[in-house]
């Protein structure tokens, strides 16, 4: 499960910014631009917004 975000590379340079590790999003074939992070147990965290034209 993925949660939707308004811009999910806003999103990963925020995080990044606060010294999180992020798996960058990148476009998928069904319309959205995904990107993940990893919690502290081990927990993929899926987040994505629709892919901007």
């Amino acid at each position: 499960m993925a949660s939707i975000v308004d811009d999910a590379d806003d999103l990963a340079a925020e995080w990044r910014s606060a010294g999180v590790e992020i798996h960058s999003p990148e476009d998928t074939d069904w319309g959205q631009r995904e990107g993940a992070v990893i919690d502290p147990e081990g927990n993929v965290l899926r987040f994505g917004s629709p892919i901007r034209t």
